[in-house]
Parts: C-alpha cells; structure tokens; sequence
C-alpha cells in the first residue's frame, strides 16, 4: 500500500504557524527538526479482548451550542436547542458537501465549507459564510477532496489542510497539504503516485494545532452503504514536521470503518467487523467490542459512533441493512466498557445516525428515509429523565454552533 511522506515547511509559513501555535497554547514552540525524505510506517500488532478502558479525563465546559441544519433548498439555518427555535444563518445558499469525511470548520463567526453555489455555476470550492454571505477563498484547486480548520488567534488567520488528487497526472498524485487562509506559500504534509485513485482526507487539528489527523482513502466506492467512516489513520507533527502511520488500512479490516477518535487520543471507535463497535487502543493495541442493546432485533451492521465531550461515554446507531425493510436503533453506554442500552428507535424504513453530542446527556441525531425518499430529519435525543427523542427540523446537520 501506497504510505505519506514528509517534507520540509517553507520559511515563511514557518514562521506564521510558529507566531499561530504561541498563541493558541500560550508557550514555546519547538523548532522543527530536519525532515527525512520519507517517513517509515508504525505497525500495529493484531488486537487482543480487553475487559477495562483507560481512564476518562473530567468533562469540559462547553459553551452555549447552537444546531446548524442545511435545509432541504440548501438553505443554511441555525437552531436554537433550548427553544427549538430557527433563524437563517446568512442569505445567502451554498450546498454543503457534506461527509463522509470532514468538509467544514468553524472560526468565531465564520464557517469554513467545501460546497458549491447553483447560481455561479462554479466547480465545488472552499467557502467562508458568515451573516454577512458567502467569500470564495481562490487558493485551492478544483480537485479538493476535504478539508480540517485551524483557528488562528491574535490577529492570526486560520490554518486550513486539505486533501486534493491530481487525477490529469499518469498516474494521478495525491497530495496532502496545509496553508493560512489567503496565502498561496502551502506546506505539503504528504503526496503519492496513486494508480488506485487513493487521497489524503483531513480529519481533526488537536493540541493547538501542533498535531493534525488524517486519513487514506479509496475513491469510487458505491452501493448501498449506510455508514461511512475512515479507512486509516496518520498523524502529522508539525513540531517535527513528520508523519506516523498509527491505523493502516490492512489492521483496519476493511475500508470506511474508522468512526471517532477519542478526546485523549487513546482510543479509536470502529465498526470494521460486524459484531458490534469496536474500542481500539492505540497505546497498547488492545481492542474490545461493545454489543448493541437486545432491543435491536434484526439489526446487521453498525456505525457513526462518537465519544462524549468528555470522552467517557460513547453512541453510536445499527441498523438492518435492509433497504426493502430498513429500520435502526441508537444506543449509549454509561462508560467505555459497555454494555449499551437504547436511545431511540427510527421509524420504518428509516434509520437514524449519530452526528453530535450537545453535551453529556444530549445527543444529535440524523435520520433517512429510505422507503418513501422523504425529507432527511434532525433529531434530539435527551438521556436522562425518560424524555422520548424528538424531530426538530427538516434537513441535513451540518455542525454545531457557538451562539
């Protein structure tokens, strides 16, 4: 399998992203060291059944989140959760490129998206939206694939990374890449000679932008796949300006199946295998399976599963596969060693996926209707108190909001 490599950052973004990490995690930054001109991959043992999980660290504050939702007429709107109240989010109609992998970020007031407008009749490009409309950034390609957002502070732009193919090359050249917003002078994290049609997806910054993971995935896959994920798992020091291979594609089990990355980076949650949710520890390789709850009857594959801000607590959907007979269960657990108990049941012939916590005892949901075609759904779904999940607005999640 194709593996990343590893280049060194030009001075002058160095310098930007040295003044933009001193001022996210308020100290030094370490000098990058000299870059090997390729990066050998870290294996990853087989996994062996484990009974206990790491420790959790103590939930976040968090502030006051709002819901934005694309509306069916790809209109964008941002909802009130306490009062389920609407208002539009800007005039302004962009159609989001939404999943499987990340294709948005949100900076202060603005949100970062990969979409495209129906009026300019433009290829899908980079956008910021904010209530003020929509601002095409000209620095990417055509052929972008996703992207991961960096805030910037102190008067700092943020940092955008994204994956783009080169698909006019023989054979096409993947390429992994992160630049400021506005500048053209972009570090280029990975690049490969694909003949598969592979590309580098983008997938979260974490420690104040010293590390960013992503992923390798496959192009062109099709049918009737009801939960996407990650193939694979990299993760980019920017420190040291070096790439290590922590989840290759072949310890994975198969493709789009990696779902969440734990708070603490210890645990990766999976549906590689169909007996469950899978908790792959990437400190030690040790790995445990979390069953769904026997209400569930019927169902036969798993998916979208998400730890809690707090990183103590997973969700996660099953549903039947079944798209004459669809149907799907939600379930949570009260820590990580399970067992699971139900949340919510989707209607028939629909199924429901977890796209985000609120907070601890709140979870988003997204429904598809799969037997009438009718409009997708956004749900809440209380966890305590024996309140039912409720359907607040027609349309697609986007992200949550700070409002």
């Amino acid at each position: 399998m194709l593996r990343p490599t590893s280049h060194r950052i030009p001075p002058a973004l160095t310098a930007l992203l040295a003044l933009a990490l001193a001022a996210l995690t308020c100290g030094p930054v370490q000098p990058s060291a000299a870059v090997p001109t390729a990066v050998a991959p870290t294996d990853v043992p087989p996994a062996t059944v484990v009974e206990a999980g790491p420790t959790s660290p103590a939930p976040l504050p968090r502030p006051a989140l709002g819901i934005l939702i694309q509306t069916p007429d790809n209109a964008l709107a941002l909802l009130d959760p306490a009062t389920l109240q609407s208002a539009p989010f800007t005039e302004a109609r962009l159609e989001i490129m939404l999943g499987p992998y990340e294709t948005l970020g949100v900076v202060g007031d603005t949100l970062y998206a990969l979409g495209r407008t129906e009026a300019s009749g433009e290829p899908p490009g980079v956008y910021a939206i904010n209530a003020a409309g929509l601002t095409r950034l000209d620095q990417f390609g055509e052929t972008i694939q996703s992207i991961a957002v960096l805030p910037g502070e102190a008067g700092m732009p943020p940092i955008i990374a994204w994956g783009e193919v080169e698909w006019t090359a023989d054979p096409p050249v993947a390429r992994l890449l992160l630049a400021p917003v506005g500048g053209f002078d972009a570090t280029l994290v990975a690049e490969q000679a694909t003949p598969e049609g592979f590309y580098f997806a983008p997938w979260r910054w974490v420690a104040g932008g010293q590390r960013l993971y992503y992923s390798e995935e496959p192009s062109g896959l099709g049918g009737y796949i009801l939960f996407g994920g990650r193939s694979s798992l990299y993760m980019y020091d920017i420190t040291t300006n070096t790439s290590s291979t922590l989840v290759p594609m072949d310890v994975a089990g198969g493709f789009i199946c990696l779902d969440d990355l734990s708070p603490d980076e210890t645990l990766v949650a999976h549906h590689c295998a169909d007996t469950g949710i899978g908790l792959l520890n990437l400190q030690t390789t040790e790995q445990r399976v979390i069953q769904p709850p026997i209400e569930a009857q019927g169902w036969a594959t798993a998916g979208s599963a998400l730890f809690s801000p707090s990183g103590s607590r997973l969700a996660f959907a099953v549903a039947r596969n079944s798209p004459d007979a669809e149907q799907g269960w939600v379930a949570v657990t009260d820590d990580l060693s399970g067992p699971s108990w139900l949340v919510a049941t989707s209607p028939e012939g629909s199924y429901f996926e977890v796209v985000a916590w609120l907070d601890e005892q709140t979870l988003v949901l997204q429904s598809w209707d799969i037997t009438t075609g009718g409009p997708a759904g956004v749900w809440l779904a209380p966890l305590s108190g024996g309140a039912e999940p409720v359907r607040v607005a027609d349309g697609v999640f986007v992200t949550l909001f700070a409002h």
